[in-house]
């Protein structure tokens, strides 16, 4: 079997997977009642829907992953911890899911998962050098697992906040995964676990879609945000700490959410304070924007930068995420700027 063939039935077997295992979550929500909006205005603000859908979607998406591991990985004690990271944070997000847990919680767990990859050996121990070359970080026997746990805690929290209308987070993962997977490909010219990972993901988002998209049966939730965050961030430092590399391909979430955090800071509110200033948010109230046109519209910028991160160099990816975070912060600051305008004429 080639290895195109190979990773073809990886996705589509996860993809199926986690499509016939989504229905069964949102029955089990519905009838446990678990499909209540959230709780209080600090959760509801940021809502973009009206009524009762169920948040369950890490537990489906975690379904996808572990039938997808025990068919075509090997579990060593690397799938075991992703597995088991994977695990825990399905679970916070059913526990968020019907209790709306308090958001230091779940940065605990993040930081509780980051650690478990660290243990295992999963660390960025390089980095490539923009001049040439790369740049060991092992000679600093701190400096690896610092970066390791701020870059997965900080991957699962963005890549969660790019998740508030229907489909816009499943299909911009299942992309940024299948990205990774040509380039962990890209490293060996064989088939390799990365790759094959990389496609479970990818398929697990994508079966996840079907019932996401508008108008959507069931929402990631908070775990199926984090779960996404997490696992690109583990495939990418699998596939040879590609940093640059995702961070490009998730350039619009991470640039969103740099200026959300700075935002919130010059507020002088909480980072964890819900709102409706995300891009997203401003796309649909400000520009309105239809569900599905936003949703394209983030896969879309999604698909081109990684197609961009195979052929641009280092220098070149970086130029490329530093432009789609200035013309980001120029829509929000725009945005921000005729809202304030509007007031003031009122």
């Amino acid at each position: 079997m080639t290895i195109g063939l190979t990773l073809t039935s990886i996705w589509l077997t996860t993809t199926v997977v986690t499509w016939l295992l989504t229905p069964a979550v949102i029955k089990l929500y519905r009838h446990f009642g678990w499909d209540k909006p959230h709780r209080g205005y600090r959760q509801s603000v940021k809502d973009t829907h009206h009524n009762l859908v169920p948040r369950g979607g890490g537990l489906a998406i975690f379904g996808g992953l572990l039938v997808g591991a025990a068919i075509f990985l090997a579990w060593d004690q690397t799938i075991m911890a992703i597995i088991l990271a994977s695990l825990l944070l399905a679970v916070t997000g059913m526990c968020d899911d019907i209790y709306d847990i308090s958001p230091w919680v779940r940065l605990i767990v993040n930081i509780l998962t980051a650690v478990l990859m660290v243990m295992v050996g999963v660390r960025i121990d390089f980095v490539t050098n923009p001049f040439g070359g790369v740049l060991l970080l092992t000679q600093w026997s701190w400096l690896p697992i610092g970066l390791t746990i701020i870059y997965i805690v900080a991957l699962t929290n963005i890549t969660n906040w790019a998740k508030g209308i229907d489909g816009q987070m499943p299909g911009m993962v299942a992309i940024a995964a299948t990205w990774i997977g040509i380039l962990a490909l890209r490293l060996t010219a064989s088939l390799n676990v990365t790759a094959m990972l990389s496609l479970i993901v990818a398929g697990c988002f994508t079966g996840f879609l079907w019932w996401n998209f508008y108008p959507q049966k069931i929402m990631p939730g908070y775990g199926g945000g984090s779960l996404a965050g997490f696992l690109l961030a583990v495939i990418s430092i699998l596939a040879g700490a590609k940093i640059a590399t995702l961070f490009m391909v998730l350039a619009l979430p991470i640039a969103d959410a740099i200026f959300t955090i700075l935002r919130r800071m010059i507020a002088g509110k909480s980072v964890f304070l819900g709102d409706r200033g995300h891009l997203h948010h401003k796309l649909l109230d400000r520009l309105h924007w239809g569900r599905r046109r936003i949703a394209i519209f983030y896969w879309l910028v999604t698909l081109v930068m990684g197609a961009a991160a195979l052929v641009l160099p280092t220098w070149g990816k970086i130029g490329a995420f530093l432009l789609v975070v200035a013309m980001v912060f120029w829509f929000l600051i725009e945005v921000k700027l005729q809202s304030l305008a509007d007031k003031k004429e009122k």
